[in-house]
């Protein structure tokens, strides 16, 4: 991770220990001034389009979201102008936008270390030396030893394939189809793992073309889940802010999202993990909004610590 990237994610944490002491403080709009501060932070990284940059935003992102309604909203009351504003910042974040120029900003930048790659294998006389550094001593593969160039060129052009592919997935948007990208992966997979391996005393000995390919393509394989993990906090976030805003002005919850819309919402949000509206329940006092989670199961809103595997995403107002 850049140095720099470790520095905004801890200034989050920072204004997230001020949004707490402004509410203790009786400061509400502050301390959601503080939560804003924190999603605008995770905007600015809009321009960098890298995966390892996006993956931070998206830390910086939850970092905001969690502050805003657990440890602010859940039991304290905002004016209209304040929820009006970090509402308005919520939405601003384009998720979508944001992962799509990361895949394609990490292909750019795989495509150059391959390029590196290749060019620093002309500068060797024993390209084994250069195995040894990214793979160690304990392996070796015969594929390599006879043609590191084309080896390096046969694992660009299957990671090149792979991205097109999957940025192809991620462009239709959430709910991902899940099966499809299963299918994705296992298929690449499949065509890395072709070849042999014997073991030779204390060192393997393979005839493979992809190792490196495989190493990036399993990186990949639980990041569409945490992408739909940061769309859902943001939906949920937005439609519980939403009916503070409804309650503000019209002096109680509405019954239903419909009635939202589109004076406070735009439409209904969708539950990206099952392309569902979200589900609502008015309460006695206060309300609950919630998405099924990582289970893709509604589980009726009941609250869990770890719903990106298994529970509901629930926002719960006391208020």
């Amino acid at each position: 991770m850049q140095p720099a990237f470790g520095h905004l994610r801890e200034f989050a944490r920072l204004l997230r220990a001020e949004a707490l002491q402004r509410k203790r403080k009786g400061d509400v709009d502050g301390a959601l001034e503080s939560c804003q501060t924190i999603l605008k932070l995770c905007r600015h990284m809009d321009d960098e389009p890298y995966l390892i940059a996006f993956l931070v935003q998206r830390a910086i992102f939850a970092i905001g979201a969690r502050a805003l309604w657990d440890e602010v909203l859940s039991d304290a009351d905002a004016s209209a102008t304040a929820y009006r504003a970090v509402l308005a910042e919520l939405r601003a974040w384009d998720i979508e936008r944001a992962f799509v120029r990361a895949l394609k900003g990490e292909r750019v930048f795989t495509n150059e270390m391959y390029e590196w790659l290749r060019s620093e294998t002309q500068k060797l006389r024993n390209p084994f030396s250069l195995w040894q550094t990214f793979v160690g001593e304990k392996s070796v593969d015969l594929v390599f030893l006879l043609s590191p160039r084309n080896w390096f060129a046969e694992n660009q052009l299957l990671m090149l394939q792979f991205h097109r592919q999957l940025i192809s997935v991620a462009q239709k948007g959430v709910p991902y189809d899940r099966q499809q990208v299963r299918q994705l992966i296992a298929e690449f997979k499949r065509k890395c793992r072709k070849g042999w391996t014997v073991t030779l005393g204390k060192r393997e000995i393979s005839w493979g073309r992809y190792p490196l390919a495989e190493v990036s393509i399993d990186t990949y394989d639980p990041l569409l889940n945490r992408v739909t993990d940061t769309h859902a906090l943001q939906r949920v976030t937005m439609t519980a802010l939403a009916l503070r805003l409804y309650r503000k002005e019209n002096g109680r919850y509405p019954e239903n999202l419909q009635q939202l819309v589109p004076k406070y919402l735009p439409s209904v949000p969708i539950d990206p993990y099952d392309g569902k509206p979200l589900r609502y329940r008015k309460l006695q006092k206060g309300f609950k909004v919630w998405s099924v989670g990582g289970n893709r199961k509604d589980d009726g809103g009941v609250k869990v610590q770890d719903w990106w595997r298994k529970g509901d995403l629930v926002l719960e107002s006391k208020i």
